[in-house]
């Protein structure tokens, strides 16, 4: 995430189809201390449902059947402080963002829901003309929930994990020729792998939790860009690493029929930008960008999901989901 700017007050935003958002930024101690404070919402099941209703009233064929009951939505919030004195620059971010995804046509039976929430706290020193350090400390806590609506076994499934993480890396120059690096990492992780609770007393799913597991991972490192000339450089380096599992544990073997990897993930974009140069020196700054998203319609995969077949318990089927194909999009964005 950017800085804030530390000599005037700015505020941007965007309103699209999709999604829209809004950014301000401005000083708190002019020169030294900054803010910048940024949110984003996307409202894309209630564009679907409001397409797919104006494709039923023009009774195109794929959606004369259509129920606008799709739930596709998140939100991500930023803020960052930042303070330079002499010879430091303070940081402190926090970040917190949350996914809702039910698409009627995919999936009339399931639910799924996913979130992060992170804060930042960063040091940059200098030592001297030579040395440099970037310390940092970031706590996250990562969620997700898959839910099961009108199936016999009706139930919630909830997982998460948490890290704490401490790095402390620096920068030497001690000659014009060589750059160092080295540092220390140390990261403390809390997993939970899974939780599943019944929705109500009719449902066939009985109460089940996986024990919480704990682990340490920590590294040390060293690395040196060397100038041997204009056109040619060596980078070389050791980094050594260690990974402790705190506990008592279960270790699961799978075979190949569990080892399935999802295709790779490409698209192209292509976006246009209009400005207006009359408006350019004006207090509100408008602008217009339209432009097709993932232009080759490839079908990324945005989830897989395991459904049973006639409701039989004995017979599953895998079904991959994706979201969008080739997308065109047109948003008003503004500057003051």
């Amino acid at each position: 995430m950017k800085e804030g700017n530390n000599r005037d007050f700015n505020t941007c935003g965007s309103i699209g189809l999709i999604a829209s958002r809004l950014s301000v930024e401005g000083p708190i101690k002019k020169d030294k201390a900054s803010f910048i404070v940024s949110g984003r919402y996307s409202y894309a099941g209630i564009t679907a449902n409001g397409l797919g209703l104006f494709a039923q009233a023009l009774r195109i064929t794929p959606f004369m059947d259509f129920t606008p009951t799709n739930e596709i939505s998140f939100y991500d919030f930023n803020a960052k402080v930042n303070y330079k004195m002499k010879n430091d620059h303070f940081y402190l971010s926090a970040y917190s963002g949350h996914d809702h995804f039910y698409y009627y046509s995919i999936d009339d039976n399931a639910s799924m829901n996913w979130g992060n929430l992170t804060g930042t706290v960063r040091w940059n020193h200098i030592f001297n003309s030579k040395l440099f350090s970037n310390t940092t400390i970031v706590f996250s806590n990562y969620n997700y929930s898959y839910i099961l609506k009108d199936d016999a076994r009706y139930f919630n499934w909830s997982a998460s994990m948490q890290e704490l993480d401490f790095k402390s890396d620096f920068d030497l120059f001690p000659n014009p020729s060589n750059h160092f690096k080295f540092g220390i990492l140390l990261e403390k992780h809390r997993y939970f792998p899974g939780k599943i609770e019944p929705r109500d007393s009719s449902s066939l799913t009985k109460p089940f939790e996986l024990d919480d597991q704990k682990s340490i991972e920590s590294a040390l490192y060293i690395s040196n860009i060397q100038k041997i000339n204009d056109r040619l450089s060596l980078s070389y380096g050791i980094r050594y690493s260690m990974f402790f599992l705190l506990g008592e544990s279960m270790i699961y073997y799978y075979t190949s029929r569990n080892g399935y990897k999802l295709p790779p993930y490409h698209r192209l974009d292509i976006s246009f930008t209009y400005k207006n140069p009359k408006r350019q020196t004006k207090p509100w700054k408008p602008e217009w960008n339209f432009g097709i998203y993932n232009i080759y319609d490839h079908k990324n995969i945005f989830s897989l999901f395991i459904k049973m077949v006639d409701n039989n318990f004995e017979t599953s089927q895998a079904y991959k989901i994706y979201i969008y194909g080739i997308t065109p999009y047109l948003s008003y964005n503004f500057r003051f």
